[in-house]
């Protein structure tokens, strides 16, 4: 019982930690440029395009950038 009571505190101080950087990464991403600029992207051109687009590897666009083509 001392083992199980033991692993278990252990587990439980990393599911704290997850916890707490899970919510401090969520933080940064959704306000980062690239957070806002991707739900506006998934807002006015739809998720997968938004997605598409991510996936390229390029940076996200200025208004230069989307007048150019």
């Amino acid at each position: 019982m001392q083992k199980l009571m033991i692993n278990q505190a252990y587990d439980n101080m990393a599911l704290h930690g997850t916890q707490i950087l899970a919510t401090l990464f969520d933080g940064i991403t959704w306000h980062s440029p690239e957070g806002r600029w991707f739900r506006e992207s998934a807002a006015t051109h739809g998720f997968h395009e938004a997605v598409k687009w991510r996936d390229t590897g390029r940076w996200i666009p200025t208004a230069d950038d989307l007048e150019e083509g």
